[in-house]
Parts: structure tokens; C-alpha cells; sequence
């Protein structure tokens, strides 16, 4: 082998390294992302709920008054 078929293999060896390592590195960033959604929709449901809750329960106590 000559200096430019190492060089190759070298640059091919390399690409191939730097994709696998960017596919591996985007499910990582898929769960942040999965995780911030899923956290903002708890929040969204708990806001809704609590204020539901206190609402009915505020109503209760003025009807008894």
C-alpha cells in the first residue's frame, strides 16, 4: 500500500467513526427533547386539574355562605 491508499482508508475511517457517533449521539437528544414535552404536559394537566379543584372547591364554600 502507498501513502494515498493509507490516507484513504485513514479519511474513509474517520467518516465512518463521525456518523456513527452522530446517530448514537441522536437518540440522546430525541429523550431530552421526549422528556421536556412530557414534562411540559404534566404541568399542563396538574395547572388544569388544580385550578378545577380549587375553582369547585371555592364554589362550596361561597354556596354555604
Amino acid at each position: 500500500m502507498d501513502k494515498r491508499d493509507d490516507n484513504k482508508q485513514y479519511y474513509e475511517a474517520q467518516r465512518i467513526s463521525d456518523e456513527i457517533l452522530r446517530e448514537r449521539s441522536l437518540p440522546r437528544k430525541n429523550y431530552s427533547q421526549r422528556v421536556i414535552n412530557l414534562m411540559q404536559e404534566k404541568i399542563d394537566f396538574f395547572k388544569t386539574n388544580l385550578f378545577t379543584k380549587i375553582s369547585k372547591s371555592l364554589k362550596k364554600i361561597f354556596d354555604k355562605m
